[in-house]
């Protein structure tokens, strides 16, 4: 039974291969031509073979090809899958012209399918020369089974490992994260630990003014920034500031970071907008020296120093008699 089926299969190839011959035109020119090839002439059904597409004239000619009419006409019977580049080679020898492209094609319905001819155009000096592609003849067949055997249970879900190119994303997004995180960390970190920039000393015996314009009076006789000790002279300078204002204020400026001292003394500024300014100045500039590396000129050290006695000056408690 079996042998007759084979037998029949081969008999109806032959037949539809003759009615494809007869369809075949012929008289074509050697120059000319059109040509389809198949990789693979019989397949499983949803299996994939190529369609190679060829059309050769010559390298002068302006070449008419319906490439829609062809994919349109090929749609009807199979699906095509995927659509290579359309190539140009110029063959030197014979002075010619070789397009080509190939289909990926896949056909869901067992039997013979016939890939008919198409027409193409060639035009040399406004005269079009029409010729047609061979038809060929595409097997399409199922996987025999044996109906003696049992039914096999459906197999299991593959697990797929997850490719390097999925999951490096994700791991740079974490890495990403992670510094991100350690950089807002350790600047927190750094602000929060300002180095004191007085030793801790108890409360003098003076005014909180009179002791902060001493202790400014001698910071400018040190001339640390005259002798390119600038880095030290802002943290003095802005140590200086910050202790009178924890003993004019009573706020702990030398534990806090320069924006804390600066919303914390607002409240007390609404009388002193320019010594407000002035403040924000000589905190700022020192934190840039310390933390940023700056390098300030030197009408801004000198500057800076006239600021802080400003500042103290008409910020200072009036002691009443």
């Amino acid at each position: 039974m079996v042998k007759s089926m084979v037998f029949k299969s081969y008999l109806q190839k032959g037949l539809l291969l003759l009615v494809i011959w007869l369809l075949m035109p012929f008289g074509t020119l050697y120059s000319q031509n059109a040509d389809l090839q198949l990789s693979k002439d019989s397949i499983l059904i949803g299996e994939q073979t190529e369609l190679l597409i060829k059309i050769t004239c010559s390298d002068n000619a302006n070449t008419i090809i319906p490439w829609q009419g062809i994919y349109d006409s090929i749609s009807n019977k199979f699906e095509i899958v995927g659509r290579g580049n359309i190539d140009t080679i110029f063959i030197k020898e014979n002075s010619q012209k070789e397009i080509s492209q190939k289909l990926s094609i896949t056909a869901w319905k067992e039997g013979m399918h016939v890939i008919f001819p198409f027409e193409f155009g060639c035009e040399i000096d406004s005269e079009i020369t029409r010729f047609e592609s061979p038809a060929l003849l595409l097997s399409v067949y199922l996987i025999d089974v044996d109906e003696e055997l049992p039914i096999k249970d459906i197999k299991p879900i593959l697990s797929i490992p997850y490719t390097l190119r999925e999951v490096l994303p994700w791991v740079l997004l974490i890495v990403a994260i992670t510094i991100i995180a350690w950089l807002l960390y350790k600047y927190r970190h750094r602000l929060k630990k300002q180095p004191k920039e007085l030793v801790e000393k108890p409360k003098p015996d003076v005014p909180a003014h009179e002791f902060a314009l001493a202790e400014l009076e001698n910071l400018r006789k040190k001339k640390l920034w005259q002798d390119g000790k600038v880095k030290l002279y802002h943290v003095e300078l802005s140590g200086i500031v910050r202790y009178y204002i924890e003993l004019r204020y009573d706020i702990i400026a030398m534990e806090m970071t320069t924006d804390e001292t600066l919303s914390s003394i607002k409240q007390y500024m609404s009388d002193f907008p320019e010594q407000y300014k002035s403040l924000e100045k000589i905190l700022t500039l020192a934190d840039l020296v310390k933390f940023a590396k700056y390098q300030p000129l030197p009408d801004e050290n000198h500057k800076n120093l006239d600021l802080a006695f400003e500042f103290v000056n008409i910020t200072k408690e009036e002691i009443i008699d």
